[in-house]
């Protein structure tokens, strides 16, 4: 870069043109390997990681070097060696003096790396206040685990706070019957993001379930978690449910509520057109009424229940629809998902979800 901006603008005879091109050439280089490092340190995730990126970018710029040494040695034709020589033997007189010279060497390189730290300072900032960290996401645990009767009420959608607990971000379950949270434990025993549904917040290393050891700060790069007692769950990979509304079109911006909506640029979530739901608005309805096959044994009821309804709109728990019906002494049945399965429960054993 310091080389490119010292002579590109150096007068050099008859062959000013290609003299420029080079220089300019060499100045974009320069401009091109600060924006990759930058790119690099904020991407990499481990020192071993950054190194070895370093190293391939490294052993990338020095091809075209090993190749003009190549040529200088005469390995290829005698035409690349004898160009190799000529350019070798080129010189260049500049006409400054040398106090010059170091001058705006050191201003070219401050303000070079003036702007890689303001670069990184502005990244820092905006990670540092969750800019880059999922609003939602989604923790289903799997069916198959031995400790899906006990963690199954942990499934559901989790919702960012504003607050950090560890230097990390901390979700909230959005409905539950038990107000369950996940975040982070530094605890040096520990190093683990938990999922909590007892305890204070504020102390996210009395878990319900527990991460593999890992570091990360995204927390879709969980891989698996495992009940407090070391059952596991069979979790799938933790989903992040933010669409985009930064797309160059509408119509992509679109695709990601499946063409039935909107993706709001607050939220990062979708709202759906009418007759449609889900986090992706990929299902259609809710239907108003379902009828069962066979009316449900111990409750004295029918087979038909209806659409539960709030302000004109279905009442949901889990992003799913809640269906009622009314029994002789003036109770209410709920059919309701718990996260992992479908419940069929009385309307007193409701009052505690949140």
């Amino acid at each position: 870069l310091v080389t490119g901006v010292l002579h590109v603008g150096i007068q050099s005879g008859p062959k000013n043109i290609k003299w420029g091109v080079t220089n300019f050439m060499r100045l974009v280089e320069g401009v091109l390997v600060i924006i990759v490092s930058i790119i690099f340190i904020v991407q990499s995730s481990t020192a071993i990681d950054l190194w070895l990126n370093f190293a391939a970018v490294q052993f990338v710029g020095q091809l075209d070097n090993l190749a003009f040494t190549l040529a200088k040695m005469n390995f290829f034709r005698k035409t690349e060696w004898e160009l190799a020589k000529r350019v070798s033997d080129y010189r260049v007189h500049i006409n400054h003096s040398r106090q010059s010279f170091k001058r705006i060497v050191r201003i070219i390189l401050c303000v070079g790396v003036t702007v890689m730290i303001a670069g990184l300072s502005i990244i820092f900032y905006t990670q540092y206040n969750l800019h880059f960290a999922c609003k939602s996401i989604t923790i289903t645990v799997g069916e198959s685990s031995s400790a899906f009767p006990l963690a199954r009420y942990l499934s559901g959608t989790y919702i960012r706070e504003n607050a950090r607990i560890n230097g990390r971000a901390v979700y909230v379950q959005k409905q539950g019957t038990g107000g369950a949270f996940l975040a982070y434990c530094d605890d040096s025993k520990i190093n683990r993001w938990t999922v909590s549904e007892r305890g204070n917040i504020l102390d996210p290393c009395n878990f319900d379930l527990q991460s593999e050891r890992t570091r990360t700060y995204d927390v879709t790069e969980i891989r698996t978690l495992t009940l407090w007692t070391g059952a596991a769950t069979d979790a799938e990979q933790i989903k992040c449910n933010d669409c985009n509304p930064n797309q160059a079109y509408p119509d992509e911006a679109a695709a990601d509520c499946t063409w039935r909506g909107d993706c709001n640029k607050n939220t990062k979530s979708c709202d759906c057109d009418d007759n449609h739901f889900g986090q992706r608005c990929e299902f259609q309805g809710p239907c108003t009424e379902m009828v069962m096959q066979n009316a449900f044994h111990g409750f004295d009821g029918g087979r038909s229940f209806d659409l539960v309804s709030f302000d004109e709109r279905p009442v949901m728990v889990h992003d799913r629809p809640v269906y009622s019906q009314e029994l002789e002494d003036g109770n209410l049945v709920l059919i309701v998902f718990d996260g992992g399965r479908w419940q069929v429960i009385l309307e007193g054993e409701f009052l505690d979800w949140k």
